[in-house]
C-alpha cells in the first residue's frame, strides 16, 4: 500500500475536508427542500393526476378491505374450506385498493402479466388499468384515436355547463343568493365535470403514446415492445 509523505497527507486531508463540507452545504435543510421540489416538478410534468372517480373508488375498496381484514382477525375458527375464499377476497381487494378495481385470480394474473409485457411504469399502471387501456375481463388493450376524439366531443358537454353558469350569473333574477347558488353548482359541475373527462380521454392518449402507438382504430405496441409479444 503506497504512503503519502507528511506534506502530501496534509493536503488529502484538507481537501477530503473541504469536499466534506460542500457535500453537508448541498445536502443541508435547503438543498434537501430543492430537491423535493425538483422531484415534485418531474413527477407533475410526467404523472397524471388520478380523477376523482377513480379515487373514490379506490377509497371504496379501501373501507371494505379494512373492514374484512377487521373480520378476518375477529374470527376465532376458520374451516379449511373457508379460509380459502376469505384469502382470496382480501386479495381481490388488495389489488383494487391499487389499480382501482377488482378482478379473480385469473384476470389479475393476467393484467400484471400485460403490465409486465409493456412494462409499464408503476406509475402510470393504476391510472390505465383503471380507464380500462388494460383490459383485465377481455384480456386485451383498448387505445387508439378515440380517445381523443371522444375527449373532444365530451369537452363540447363541459362548455355547455359553463355557458350555464355564465348564463345564470349575468341573468336579471332579482335574488341574487339564488343566483349565486345556481351559478355556483353549474361551475362545480363543469369542473368536476372537466377534470373527469379530460383524465378519462386526452390524459389516457397522452400516457398511452409511451407504450402504444395508434394504428388506425386499432393499436400496436411500440418497437421496444414487439419483441416481448
Amino acid at each position: 500500500m503506497l504512503e503519502l509523505d507528511p506534506e502530501g497527507q496534509a493536503q488529502f486531508f484538507e481537501q477530503f475536508s473541504q469536499s466534506v463540507q460542500s457535500s453537508g452545504n448541498c445536502m443541508g435543510t435547503d438543498g434537501i427542500a430543492e430537491f423535493h421540489r425538483k422531484v415534485s416538478t418531474g413527477l407533475e410534468k410526467v404523472c397524471v393526476r388520478r380523477p376523482w372517480a377513480m379515487r373514490l373508488f379506490v377509497c371504496f375498496y379501501q373501507l371494505r378491505l379494512r373492514r374484512h381484514e377487521r373480520m378476518l382477525a375477529g374470527l376465532m375458527h376458520v374451516s379449511a374450506d373457508a379460509l380459502p375464499v376469505l384469502l382470496e377476497r382480501l386479495e381481490r381487494l388488495r389489488f383494487a385498493v391499487h389499480y382501482g378495481r377488482a378482478g379473480n385470480a385469473k384476470q389479475r394474473t393476467c393484467c400484471l402479466d400485460m403490465l409486465e409485457r409493456y412494462r409499464i411504469a408503476p406509475l402510470d399502471a393504476p391510472f390505465l388499468v383503471w380507464n380500462r387501456v388494460i383490459g383485465m375481463r377481455d384480456q386485451s388493450v383498448n387505445f387508439g384515436h378515440w380517445d381523443w376524439i371522444l375527449g373532444l366531443f365530451m369537452m363540447h358537454l363541459v362548455g355547455m355547463l359553463f355557458l350555464l353558469a355564465l348564463g345564470f350569473a349575468l341573468s336579471p333574477t332579482p335574488n341574487p343568493g339564488v343566483k349565486t347558488i345556481i351559478t355556483t353548482v353549474y361551475l362545480l359541475m363543469g369542473y368536476g365535470t372537466f377534470t373527469f373527462y379530460k383524465a378519462t380521454t386526452f390524459d389516457v392518449f397522452r400516457i398511452g403514446l409511451r407504450y402504444f402507438k395508434p394504428n388506425g382504430w386499432r393499436y400496436r405496441p411500440l418497437p421496444r415492445y414487439e419483441a416481448n409479444l
